[in-house]
């Protein structure tokens, strides 16, 4: 890193300015897994919403 911005990092007055863009891009990185997870795994969700129907319907 170069000097201003580990100078920056350093200082408790500027974390106010380093942690919502940090958790912003935390929070995205999850997001995308999640959404991407859903997207390719649509079947096991449908296959879920089935057999509680089907267990709904036994009783």
């Amino acid at each position: 890193m170069d000097g201003i911005v580990k100078s920056k990092l350093c200082k408790k007055e500027n974390i106010r300015e380093i942690v919502p863009p940090v958790v912003n891009i935390i929070w995205t990185k999850i997001e995308t897994q999640r959404l991407g997870f859903a997207s390719f795994n649509q079947n096991l969700f449908k296959i879920a919403i089935l057999g509680g129907l089907l267990d709904i319907l036994r009783q």
